[in-house]
């Protein structure tokens, strides 16, 4: 790889520090559904009868986010929301319960989340309702692997399920093994060293570590890294069988009186690992919280670096369920706020609104769409957008459900300048380090000159 493409892989990564990413909203996607008509039950391995006739989509964006709030009650303050109005229709003999779930994201990354709080601001300010009255919405979670990462429909939906993991490798009854080291070597003046550890994993297991310490494959063993002080402890766990062996411990600098011990050996299950911790998060469910966890150790594969399960790792849901009788409709509507994304390299900042359309094809079928935005602001770079102005915003119409996802910027001008402050900090902060490098290769070059000088001379 030349020089310069590592230098604009670095200064790529470090301008994406100031895109922050955004919580996802989507419509709402059917999980299952339920059927009867006078012979009874009918299978939902068939297509679901209900169609959409139409959707209200509204965008009341009244303020833009600030990019840090001290506290959850100034976060509250924050009003712009949108909401979705659905027209469902059960053109059918049955008498037909849909079973949906409306995906909110992950939590805004400025959103000032404390995990003591009982309760999140978030979202308190959700409604569902079916013909105006609350739809009974049920809060559920999954994991998401990277906040803000892309939503894919048919993945995530697998993910909420009401049942523990049916991989036997990841459920509750899992068996695991941890092991608690004891290092010690006196002579080292309080200094720290680093312990290696040759681990023989047995085939298929898992290797779950704290994110401070470092594992790596070896030609017959697994090599774990752990920094300690003397009489300091360090642990690990193997999700599986038991190793047949006794691990072989050695110190990197090769302290002379250095010695590990086992201080403890616990025999559990993956369930009981992952319920450890499991009060940090009261708003997730029990069955909920096992399956985010263990979908993030299954995510990393054979090593795991286990930081454990937090807000800003899952994915938000409501679930909830709507009845038809044969040839009635309803009207489902729900109202969430809004969470843009905030681009930073525009003087004024630009906000960025993704709302995923792609879930309601899903229904049988889809008919038409109506798109509205009521706000002072603007809508930035409008070239190719089926918007039109209006007096209190922007509006669209549709007779099908349009390709992709539905993506828009706002601002408080209409035509914001880039701002290339940020990319002269960025020059200030390398500029030390370019300079150093700079001179090493020089030096380098150099060097090389003088040797091969010398050798002509041989």
């Amino acid at each position: 790889m030349k020089t310069g493409y590592k230098a604009a892989l670095l200064i790529s990564a470090l301008t994406l520090l100031s895109a922050e990413g955004i919580l996802l909203h989507a419509n709402s996607a059917m999980t299952r559904w339920e059927g009867t008509d006078s012979t009874g039950v009918v299978s939902t391995d068939s297509e679901c009868p209900l169609t959409v006739i139409h959707e209200d989509l509204t965008f009341r964006i009244s303020d833009f986010p600030a990019v840090h709030y001290s506290n959850p009650a100034s976060f509250a303050d924050y009003q712009s929301t949108v909401t979705a109005e659905y027209t469902f229709c059960n053109p059918s003999d049955l008498h037909v319960t849909a079973h949906l779930a409306f995906p909110f994201g992950n939590y805004p990354f400025y959103y000032p989340w404390n995990e003591n709080d009982d309760n999140s601001p978030v979202t308190d300010t959700y409604t569902v309702t079916a013909d105006g009255k609350d739809a009974g919405a049920v809060l559920r979670h999954t994991f998401h692997p990277v906040p803000y990462a892309a939503f894919d429909t048919e993945k995530d939906l697998q993910l909420l399920t009401e049942d523990f993991t049916s991989d036997p490798v990841y459920g509750p009854d899992a068996e695991m093994h941890e092991y608690i080291y004891e290092a010690s070597f006196p002579s080292a003046d309080g200094a720290m060293q680093e312990v290696v550890s040759e681990v023989s994993m047995p085939e298929g297991a898992v290797l779950i570590l704290p994110v401070y310490m470092a594992a790596s494959a070896g030609e017959e063993h697994m090599l774990i890294r752990s920094s300690c002080g003397s009489g300091k402890e360090f642990r690990f766990c193997i999700l599986g069988k038991e190793p047949g062996e006794d691990p072989v411990f050695r110190f990197e600098n090769n302290v002379p009186d250095g010695t590990v011990s086992l201080k403890e050996k616990n025999e559990l299950t993956l369930g009981e690992y992952i319920y450890r911790d499991e009060d940090k998060l009261p708003d997730v469910s029990h069955t909920d919280y096992y399956n985010a966890y263990a979908a993030m150790i299954r995510e990393q594969g054979s090593i795991v670096y286990d930081s454990g399960l937090s807000m800003s790792s899952l994915m938000g849901w409501y679930e909830y369920e709507i009845e038809l009788d044969p040839g009635e409709t309803l009207k489902n509507t729900v109202t969430a706020p809004l969470y843009p994304s905030v681009e930073q390299s525009y003087d004024p900042p630009v906000y960025e609104y993704t709302y995923l359309l792609s879930p309601a094809s899903s229904w049988k079928e889809f008919g038409s769409l109506d798109i509205r935005i009521i706000t002072p602001y603007f809508m930035t770079d409008q070239r190719d957008s089926a918007f039109v102005k209006t007096d209190d915003g922007y509006e669209m119409s549709s007779e099908t459900l349009p390709e992709g996802e539905l993506q828009f910027t706002m601002c408080t001008v209409p035509d914001p300048k880039k701002d290339s402050s940020g990319n002269l900090y960025l020059l200030v902060f390398l500029l030390p380090f370019l300079a150093a490098g700079t001179a090493v290769i020089l030096l380098i070059i150099l060097l090389a000159k003088l040797l091969k000088k010398m050798m002509n001379r041989k």
